[in-house]
């Protein structure tokens, strides 16, 4: 064989691997795309529509088991609010009582002593 007609042959061998690559990769994906893709999605489906329903049962046995512990804290913080906002009010009230009766008697010692009231 001379020169030429040896890279004929390989231009042929490395066109022939080309082609039969390119081939396989279509069949490959006619394949996919007509047989296994239809497959898949339906399993897929079929997984994803599982995971939700055990998250959905998770989640709602977690909220059962937690909400009598929510429903006292929830309990608790509404008692003490109701507590804190009454004790507020007393305070407040008393401390108007104890203002009115401070300025009362510094009314009643100024007259005695002479002197004149700051209002």
């Amino acid at each position: 064989m001379n020169g030429s007609m040896m890279v004929w042959a390989l231009a042929v061998v490395i066109a022939t691997g080309v082609l039969s690559a390119a081939l396989t990769w279509l069949v490959a994906g006619w394949i996919y795309r007509n047989r296994l893709q239809a497959a898949l999605d339906r399993r897929l489906l079929e997984v994803q529509a599982e995971f939700e329903a055990r998250v959905r049962a998770g989640v709602l046995a977690a909220g059962q088991e937690l909400l009598p512990q929510l429903r006292e804290q929830v309990k608790q913080g509404f008692q003490d609010a109701i507590r804190q906002s009454q004790t507020g009010e007393l305070v407040e009230s008393y401390a108007g009582v104890v203002n009115l009766g401070a300025d009362a008697l510094s009314q009643r010692l100024g007259g005695l002593f002479g002197f004149k009231s700051r209002k």
